[in-house]
C-alpha cells in the first residue's frame, strides 16, 4: 500500500506494555502504520528509550508516554474532548487476555483484536540498524 492509499484517519492501539509486548507487537504496528495517517500507542517511561529508538523510522508513530494503567484508560476516555494531535479517531485495544480460549496471546493480538494476520509478526518486524551504536559495543 503506498502513501497515496493510507486511511486518512487517526487510530490509536492499546496493548500490553512491557518489553516484550512492545516486541511482538512491531510487525502490527508498522502494518497499521502503512495503511492511517496517524498510529498512536503507549509506553511506559522505562521503556521509552528502547521503544522510540525500535520505531524511530515511522514519521507517522505517535508514542504517549504513561506511568499507569489509570493514566492510559484516562488518556483512552478523555479522547472525544480532544482536538489536534491528541485526537484519534478510533480506539482498538486489547482490554482482556483470554488464557482460557486456547489461543496463544500472539494469535488474540493479531488476528482478533487488530485484524492483522499472525504472520505479519515476522514478516514487518523491523529495527532500523545504527553501526555507530554497534561499533561502540
Amino acid at each position: 500500500m503506498n502513501q497515496l492509499e493510507k486511511v486518512k484517519s487517526r487510530i490509536l492501539l492499546d496493548f500490553h506494555h512491557g518489553m516484550g509486548d512492545e516486541l511482538i507487537c512491531n510487525g502490527l504496528v508498522r502494518e497499521y502504520c502503512k495503511k492511517y495517517e496517524t498510529v498512536g500507542i503507549f509506553c511506559i517511561k522505562r521503556n521509552y528509550p528502547s521503544v522510540s529508538f525500535m520505531y524511530r523510522d515511522l514519521e507517522n508513530l505517535r508514542i504517549h508516554v504513561v506511568s499507569s494503567h489509570t493514566e492510559r484508560l484516562r488518556f483512552r476516555f478523555l479522547n472525544p474532548l480532544r482536538f489536534g494531535q491528541n485526537h484519534y479517531d478510533e480506539i482498538r485495544a486489547i482490554d482482556a487476555y483470554d488464557e482460557e480460549s486456547g489461543i496463544r496471546f500472539e494469535r488474540q493480538v493479531y488476528t482478533t483484536t487488530f485484524g492483522v494476520p499472525l504472520e505479519k509478526k515476522w514478516d514487518s518486524f523491523f529495527v532500523k540498524r545504527d553501526p555507530e551504536r554497534e561499533a561502540a559495543l
